[in-house]
């Protein structure tokens, strides 16, 4: 079951905040899913945007972000904004590409839950009635946030299936 919400603008005095969101189902409890999630220098590895995310060693709630692709480089720094283990983590940039969102857990019971990545960028007014005008670039972004959505549920019941294995196996006797 996956669900896309539609758009959604709320109006800054310059520009306007454009959110996107999507929505998987995962096979496994929230609390493990977030586990996966929270391990953000990991996303570059699921998430074919980002070229790296480093976690500031002093401020274990601020990053730096940095997106590349098609010879384009954006970089942010941005702090979690709220944190909740197997809920919600809640982040806004402090500087560079203006943005903010959520990453929201929701338990389905029988092992399953559901994650809602919901980003949003403040852009120029133009630009935002572009993106909601414009049914490609706003299907362009949903399909690329569910497409990195889907990555990463692949690499998290991955994890999962390789760290249910090595608890079954024996440890050696030598």
């Amino acid at each position: 079951m996956e669900a896309i919400p539609g758009p959604q603008t709320r109006v800054t005095p310059t520009c306007v905040w454009v959110e996107r969101s999507a929505t998987i189902c995962i096979e496994m409890p929230p609390e493990e899913a977030y586990d996966y999630y929270i391990d953000l220098e990991a996303m570059p590895k699921w998430s074919t945007w980002l070229r790296s995310v480093e976690v500031d060693k002093e401020d274990g709630d601020v990053s730096r972000w940095t997106l590349a692709s098609r010879g384009i480089t954006i970089s942010w720094k941005a702090r979690n904004t709220k944190v909740k283990r197997g809920q919600i983590i809640a982040w806004k940039s402090e500087s560079g590409l203006t943005n903010r969102g959520r990453v929201v857990f929701e338990d389905k019971g029988q092992q399953n839950c559901s994650v809602t990545l919901a980003v949003e960028f403040d852009v120029p007014q133009s630009i935002a009635s572009v993106i909601n005008n414009n049914d490609f670039i706003g299907r362009f972004v949903e399909e690329t946030l569910m497409a990195d959505m889907k990555r990463f549920r692949s690499v998290a019941l991955l994890n999962r299936r390789r760290r249910l294995r090595s608890r079954k196996i024996p440890a050696s006797t030598e």
